[in-house]
Protein backbone atom coordinates (compact mmCIF):
# COMPACT_ATOMS: atom_id res chain seq x y z
CA UNK A 1 0.00 0.00 0.00
CA UNK A 2 1.27 3.44 -1.08
CA UNK A 3 0.42 6.21 1.83
CA UNK A 4 0.99 10.18 0.47
CA UNK A 5 3.59 12.10 1.52
CA UNK A 6 4.81 12.59 5.31
CA UNK A 7 1.83 9.99 6.57
CA UNK A 8 2.46 7.19 8.92
CA UNK A 9 1.10 3.87 9.58
CA UNK A 10 1.25 2.40 13.02
CA UNK A 11 -1.14 -0.84 14.14
CA UNK A 12 -2.67 -0.83 17.67
CA UNK A 13 -3.96 -3.17 19.86
CA UNK A 14 -6.81 -1.65 21.70
CA UNK A 15 -8.84 -3.88 24.44
CA UNK A 16 -9.07 -7.48 21.85
CA UNK A 17 -9.79 -4.82 19.10
CA UNK A 18 -6.54 -4.82 16.11
CA UNK A 19 -6.76 -0.97 14.54
CA UNK A 20 -4.69 0.60 11.74
CA UNK A 21 -3.65 4.75 12.37
CA UNK A 22 -2.64 6.56 9.62
CA UNK A 23 -1.67 9.61 10.70
CA UNK A 24 0.36 13.07 9.06
CA UNK A 25 2.52 14.49 11.68
CA UNK A 26 3.27 17.84 11.99
CA UNK A 27 6.60 19.46 14.12
CA UNK A 28 6.38 23.09 15.13
CA UNK A 29 8.06 25.39 17.46
CA UNK A 30 5.99 26.90 20.29
CA UNK A 31 7.43 29.13 22.47
CA UNK A 32 10.69 27.77 21.77
CA UNK A 33 10.25 23.60 22.06
CA UNK A 34 9.19 22.06 19.05
CA UNK A 35 6.21 20.04 19.67
CA UNK A 36 4.85 17.16 17.39
CA UNK A 37 1.09 16.56 16.77
CA UNK A 38 -1.56 15.04 14.32
CA UNK A 39 -2.59 17.31 11.73
CA UNK A 40 -4.94 14.41 10.10
CA UNK A 41 -5.53 10.67 11.16
CA UNK A 42 -7.72 8.03 9.83
CA UNK A 43 -8.28 5.16 11.84
CA UNK A 44 -9.03 1.93 10.53
CA UNK A 45 -11.06 -0.73 12.89
CA UNK A 46 -10.99 -4.62 12.61
CA UNK A 47 -14.97 -4.06 11.10
CA UNK A 48 -13.01 -2.32 8.09
CA UNK A 49 -15.01 1.20 9.62
CA UNK A 50 -13.28 4.37 9.20
CA UNK A 51 -12.52 6.99 11.62
CA UNK A 52 -11.58 10.45 10.74
CA UNK A 53 -9.97 13.34 12.71
CA UNK A 54 -8.66 16.75 12.23
CA UNK A 55 -6.54 17.84 14.95
CA UNK A 56 -7.91 15.63 17.41
CA UNK A 57 -11.49 16.11 16.90
CA UNK A 58 -13.57 14.17 14.81
CA UNK A 59 -15.06 14.51 11.12
CA UNK A 60 -18.53 13.76 10.80
CA UNK A 61 -20.25 16.03 8.17
CA UNK A 62 -18.41 18.15 5.78
CA UNK A 63 -20.39 19.73 2.86
CA UNK A 64 -17.05 19.94 0.93
CA UNK A 65 -16.11 16.76 1.55
CA UNK A 66 -17.77 12.74 1.68
CA UNK A 67 -16.61 11.40 4.87
CA UNK A 68 -16.58 7.95 4.01
CA UNK A 69 -17.82 5.49 7.17
CA UNK A 70 -16.26 1.84 5.84
CA UNK A 71 -14.46 0.70 3.25
CA UNK A 72 -14.14 -2.26 1.02
CA UNK A 73 -10.35 -3.10 -0.45
CA UNK A 74 -7.09 -1.28 -0.10
CA UNK A 75 -7.49 1.33 -3.10
CA UNK A 76 -10.41 2.71 -1.11
CA UNK A 77 -8.25 3.15 1.97
CA UNK A 78 -5.62 4.47 -0.93
CA UNK A 79 -8.09 6.98 -2.30
CA UNK A 80 -9.78 8.04 0.76
CA UNK A 81 -6.35 8.76 2.50
CA UNK A 82 -5.45 10.85 -0.80
CA UNK A 83 -8.46 12.65 -0.02
CA UNK A 84 -8.00 13.43 3.74
CA UNK A 85 -4.43 14.72 2.69
CA UNK A 86 -5.38 17.26 0.05
CA UNK A 87 -7.58 18.54 2.72
CA UNK A 88 -6.55 22.46 3.74
CA UNK A 89 -6.76 22.68 7.63
CA UNK A 90 -7.09 26.52 8.59
CA UNK A 91 -4.63 27.36 11.33
CA UNK A 92 -6.77 30.54 12.17
CA UNK A 93 -6.00 34.11 12.42
CA UNK A 94 -4.79 35.17 15.87
CA UNK A 95 -3.97 39.15 17.04
CA UNK A 96 -1.16 38.99 19.42
CA UNK A 97 -2.57 42.08 21.35
CA UNK A 98 -6.18 40.58 22.54
CA UNK A 99 -5.32 36.84 21.76
CA UNK A 100 -8.39 36.19 20.40
CA UNK A 101 -9.30 34.62 16.99
CA UNK A 102 -10.69 37.24 14.10
CA UNK A 103 -12.10 34.27 11.93
CA UNK A 104 -14.48 32.68 13.87
CA UNK A 105 -15.93 30.91 10.71
CA UNK A 106 -12.95 28.59 10.16
CA UNK A 107 -14.21 24.91 10.65
CA UNK A 108 -10.95 23.46 12.65
CA UNK A 109 -8.26 25.99 14.24
CA UNK A 110 -4.60 24.63 14.58
CA UNK A 111 -3.42 23.94 17.93
CA UNK A 112 -0.13 26.77 17.70
CA UNK A 113 -3.03 28.84 18.39
CA UNK A 114 -4.98 27.17 21.22
CA UNK A 115 -2.23 28.42 23.84
CA UNK A 116 -4.34 31.28 24.85
CA UNK A 117 -4.34 30.96 28.60
CA UNK A 118 -0.53 31.04 28.87
CA UNK A 119 -0.43 34.28 26.94
CA UNK A 120 -3.21 35.86 28.01
CA UNK A 121 -2.14 35.68 31.58
CA UNK A 122 1.64 37.08 30.48
CA UNK A 123 0.53 39.46 28.26
CA UNK A 124 -1.55 40.95 30.81
CA UNK A 125 1.06 40.96 33.58
CA UNK A 126 2.98 42.53 30.88
CA UNK A 127 0.72 45.53 29.72
CA UNK A 128 0.11 45.87 33.93
CA UNK A 129 3.88 46.44 34.69
CA UNK A 130 4.18 48.77 31.66
CA UNK A 131 1.51 51.29 33.16
CA UNK A 132 3.17 51.19 36.58
CA UNK A 133 0.60 49.50 38.43
CA UNK A 134 0.93 48.89 42.25
CA UNK A 135 2.63 45.52 42.74
CA UNK A 136 -0.02 44.19 45.24
CA UNK A 137 -2.77 44.86 42.72
CA UNK A 138 -0.77 42.95 40.45
CA UNK A 139 -0.47 40.21 42.69
CA UNK A 140 -4.45 40.18 42.96
CA UNK A 141 -4.76 40.27 39.16
CA UNK A 142 -2.59 37.40 38.88
CA UNK A 143 -4.30 35.31 41.14
CA UNK A 144 -7.59 36.03 39.72
CA UNK A 145 -5.84 34.72 36.55
CA UNK A 146 -4.81 31.79 38.05
CA UNK A 147 -7.61 30.81 39.65
CA UNK A 148 -9.78 31.13 36.43
CA UNK A 149 -8.29 28.40 34.41
CA UNK A 150 -8.47 25.57 36.65
CA UNK A 151 -12.04 24.05 38.25
CA UNK A 152 -12.34 22.54 41.38
CA UNK A 153 -13.64 19.41 42.42
CA UNK A 154 -17.60 21.05 42.76
CA UNK A 155 -17.35 22.33 39.54
CA UNK A 156 -17.00 25.89 40.46
CA UNK A 157 -14.43 27.74 39.02
CA UNK A 158 -13.27 29.80 41.67
CA UNK A 159 -12.44 27.85 45.25
CA UNK A 160 -14.61 28.93 48.34
CA UNK A 161 -10.88 30.12 49.76
CA UNK A 162 -10.53 32.54 46.97
CA UNK A 163 -14.32 33.76 47.06
CA UNK A 164 -13.78 34.55 51.01
CA UNK A 165 -10.77 36.63 50.05
CA UNK A 166 -12.24 38.43 47.31
CA UNK A 167 -15.25 39.42 49.56
CA UNK A 168 -12.80 40.35 52.33
CA UNK A 169 -10.86 42.75 49.83
CA UNK A 170 -14.18 44.08 48.89
CA UNK A 171 -15.36 44.72 52.12
CA UNK A 172 -11.91 46.42 53.28
CA UNK A 173 -11.59 48.53 50.24
CA UNK A 174 -12.41 52.73 50.77
CA UNK A 175 -15.31 52.51 48.11
CA UNK A 176 -17.14 50.39 50.62
CA UNK A 177 -16.71 52.40 53.41
CA UNK A 178 -18.32 55.36 51.37
CA UNK A 179 -22.25 54.30 52.00
CA UNK A 180 -21.84 54.76 55.06
CA UNK A 181 -22.23 58.47 56.54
Amino acid sequence: MELPSSWMRNNIKYKEESLISFSYLICDMIDGKYLSFNLKEVIVDSKLELYTHILDKPLNVSPYFNVKKSITSVNDLEEYLRQVNSLKVCRGIVIPDINEYENSDALVIDKRNMTMSQKSEASVLNKLRSNDVAKNQCDVVQEILKASHCKNSSGRRYSENWLMLCMLLYMRSVSGYNLYP
